[in-house]
């Protein structure tokens, strides 16, 4: 099957990545050897990241349209968010508590969720397929690229 996408944990000693298969696979990176294997989605996870401290992480399937979050050490889901995931998307986590997330769409939308409540908090309409959004080291702005070459920087706080 497929690998969709990997990352390395902020400290280095881990490769988490996602496949076809509907797995999330973590590695060790010294070792070469696969640790655990995380089960949840429905079907081909697409996007997969740490958070900044390296305790969670975080899946998204636009197939199934769920984002997943996950323990590190204990490799148990801790949470899932549905979403209407329309085309491929790529998600985020905010920089400073792991809190929120962004996810962004080829569907010329970015949205901000709140991991606790499961709820989508603020929503960004763009004027082109949205390629990519990333939070600033500080967590309080979002710097996104669009299909169109434009590259846009939305401040957390604002209402749009």
């Amino acid at each position: 099957d497929n690998v969709n996408d990997a990352e390395f944990s902020p400290d280095g000693n881990l490769i988490v990545s996602c496949s076809s298969d509907k797995t999330i696979r973590l590695w060790d990176v010294i070792s070469c050897i696969e640790t655990k294997i995380l089960q949840g989605h429905n079907n081909n996870a697409t996007r997969i990241m740490f958070s900044k401290d390296g305790k969670i992480i975080i899946s998204a399937s636009s197939r199934d349209e769920t984002i997943k979050i996950w323990d590190v050490i204990s490799g148990q889901e801790i949470q899932t968010l549905k979403g209407k995931l329309l085309g491929k998307n790529d998600v985020k986590c905010s920089s400073n508590d792991n809190q929120q997330i962004i996810v962004s769409f080829e569907c010329d939308i970015i949205e901000i969720w709140d991991i606790q409540s499961s709820k989508i908090i603020k929503k960004c309409n763009y004027t082109n397929d949205v390629q990519k959004a990333e939070y600033s080291f500080d967590g309080r702005f979002i710097v996104s690229i669009s299909t169109n070459r434009i590259i846009k920087i939305w401040d957390v706080d604002q209402k749009y």
